[in-house]
């Protein structure tokens, strides 16, 4: 990942834990959805949990396992 990439996916990253930490799920999903695109893959792994459980967007287990793979 180019560093100009990799500095806007950890600061959506970023983000996303803060909106998360203030109990604002669609906010945090949002950032790491953004921040997942992006290669970040602690981004992937927080989407793909938010995925699973429903937290923040539509509980969807296949898309889940696509950002896990």
């Amino acid at each position: 990942m180019a560093p100009t990439r990799q500095r806007e996916a950890v600061a959506l990253y970023n983000e996303g834990v803060e909106h998360h930490e203030a109990g604002r799920r669609e906010e945090a999903a949002r950032c790491w959805r953004k921040a997942a695109r992006l290669g970040l893959m602690q981004a992937q792994h927080n989407l793909g949990k938010c995925l699973r459980k429903g937290e923040g967007v539509r509980k969807d287990l296949v898309e889940a396992a696509e950002w896990w793979a």
